[in-house]
């Protein structure tokens, strides 16, 4: 449950999912338990909640989980809907950007995602790149590291 819930910590965080979908999560999880922790009640509660405020809930869900792993069902998430055509090279920047700064992974893997941020706008002024190659290299990024 506690990496359920980090998948969906990230997931709100990142835009990939909504309130709505992540108390139905919690609803769904006191449903199939006898006596579901109160944290999961909470996030339950929250629906009305700013995304920040229910990741927070979502943060302190109990339970063993592997963070990383989590994180990786993100952005294998996020690589699904890239590549569907739905999220433009702006919004995956913004995407990474929260990523670096809400997953539980290794650095390197932290500050290549921040860098995408700084990618789009050397694009966006000319400096460097295509929009193909930036959308290559985030998708290169996301290739490497999904789950």
């Amino acid at each position: 449950m506690k990496e359920e819930a980090e998948y969906l910590r990230l997931a709100l965080a990142m835009g990939l999912t909504t309130a709505d979908e992540v108390v139905e999560w919690a609803d769904g999880q006191i449903a199939a338990l006898d006596e579901p922790p109160i944290q999961v009640i909470d996030v339950s509660l929250a629906g009305s909640w700013r995304a920040v405020e229910i990741m927070g809930l979502l943060n302190v869900v109990p339970g063993e989980a592997d963070l990383a792993r989590a994180a990786h069902r993100a952005l294998g998430l996020f690589l699904r809907r890239l590549r569907d055509g739905g999220i433009s090279l702006e919004q995956a920047a913004e995407m990474l950007w929260a990523y670096s700064n809400w997953a539980s992974v290794p650095e390197d893997e932290r500050l290549w995602a921040s860098n995408f941020t700084d990618v789009v706008n050397c694009l966006n002024l000319g400096y460097y790149g295509t929009p193909e190659s930036v959308r290559s290299e985030v998708e290169e990024f996301l290739t490497r590291h999904a789950g």
